[in-house]
């Protein structure tokens, strides 16, 4: 066993090498679920039918699952609610979706001076604490960071639109300067990228196929936010 989680009294998911179960009665007995993504020790349940298994989701109590990206490669996240979590990625970085993970703003270029000092994290719903190899201890108050109305309105920072969309999209920023975007596919591929200054009129996605893709917005080359897009 190297990974379990309890939601309630009833519900867990039990992860070994390659394999996940769950249980419905406390665990007297565990069902194997079809999870093909791979080998993961972060399990984060939202309810019975909904939870991650690292980057994977399922809304269907575990029978189907689907990639939702995050924001570079991501030490730790923790989810509040259905729709709301935070993250830390490899550097540091500080991320927080309000929709489920269909989209991530950073809230903090990092929690820590140096990214090679730390890799032990503690996520709560107010505050981040990062833990050093010589004992060093960072603190980010998410409370101080981010007010509630700044949660709020952060959410809509960016407007993609059309979404789906068969030939065009385009970025409408709110109090934020992007300079370029990179789409990339549900494997992690990078398929094309965009100096924004040069694509005011839309970004052209008429030559991929259709299905969903993940836009990543950058400022100065700084991961800024990630949206799920789809090609119709």
């Amino acid at each position: 066993m190297r990974t379990i989680k309890f939601l309630d009294d009833n519900f867990g998911i039990l992860g070994t090498v390659g394999q996940f179960y769950k249980t419905t009665d406390g665990g007297d007995t565990w069902t194997p679920i079809n999870f093909n993504g791979g080998t993961y020790y972060d399990i984060n349940l939202i309810d019975t039918n909904t939870f991650y298994i690292g980057q994977y989701i399922t809304t269907d109590g575990g029978t189907t699952f689907n990639l939702n990206q995050f924001p570079g490669y991501v030490f730790l996240y923790k989810f509040f609610d259905a729709n709301y979590a935070l993250a830390i990625n490899s550097i540091g970085g500080v991320y927080r979706t309000l929709d489920a993970g269909n989209s991530w703003q950073l809230i903090d270029d990092s929690i820590i001076e140096d990214p090679n000092c730390c890799n032990n994290f503690h996520i709560s719903e107010n505050t981040i604490v990062a833990v050093g190899n010589r004992s060093d201890i960072f603190t980010l108050d998410i409370g101080t960071t981010l007010n509630i109305e700044d949660l709020e309105s952060t959410k809509n920072k960016f407007n993609i639109y059309p979404n789906p969309s068969s030939d065009k999209i385009f970025i409408k920023e709110i109090n934020t300067i992007a300079t370029n975007a990179t789409i990339f596919n549900l494997n992690g591929q990078k398929i094309k990228s965009f100096n924004l200054y040069d694509h005011q009129n839309g970004l052209d996605i008429s030559d991929l196929a259709q299905g969903a893709y993940f836009l990543h917005i950058e400022s100065d080359s700084q991961l800024i936010s990630v949206h799920r897009i789809l090609k119709k």
